[in-house]
């Protein structure tokens, strides 16, 4: 995982595309995905930068990639992870919840809202407040739909 994530973070584009069509061609997204819940909390961030790589390959891939993650794990490394790393993620957890259906999305936002061991919420507001500005649109975006799901269970 550590290989291929490094792999992956490469500037040639051509290159990167042609590893994230390897990945999803080869059935591997099944394999990366189990390393979504590895002991090792940097082989978890490592596996949501090369899943994150492959949605934005094919998007295809997004609705099993959600129906099929622990987000426990990943919600637990925020908190360590470096500032590259938590974008990685915050923009991971974006991507699924594009879902084209309605309930997997929810579905989603409840796991991202209730699970881990602190507040999602709050530390995702914290990091909005130190992104850089490029990243605070993505952030705000997963706030939103955290809050507007909040809102609903009014």
């Amino acid at each position: 995982m550590l290989l291929l994530a490094q792999m992956l973070r490469s500037s040639e584009e051509a290159f990167t595309t042609s590893i994230a069509s390897t990945v999803l061609s080869a059935g591997a997204v099944d394999d990366v995905m189990k390393s979504l819940a590895a002991e090792w909390a940097e082989e978890r961030i490592k596996a949501v930068s090369i899943l994150l790589r492959c949605m934005q390959e094919d998007g295809r891939c997004r609705n099993r990639i959600a129906n099929k993650t622990e987000l426990a794990p990943i919600l637990e490394c925020f908190p360590a992870a470096s500032d590259v790393e938590r974008f990685e993620i915050v923009h991971f957890l974006s991507k699924l919840i594009r879902s084209n259906r309605r309930t997997l999305n929810e579905q989603v936002l409840h796991v991202i809202k209730d699970e881990g061991a602190f507040s999602t919420m709050h530390t995702f507001m914290s990091y909005l407040q130190t992104a850089p500005p490029d990243q605070r649109p993505v952030v705000a975006g997963l706030l939103l739909h955290l809050d507007l799901l909040a809102e609903r269970e009014k």
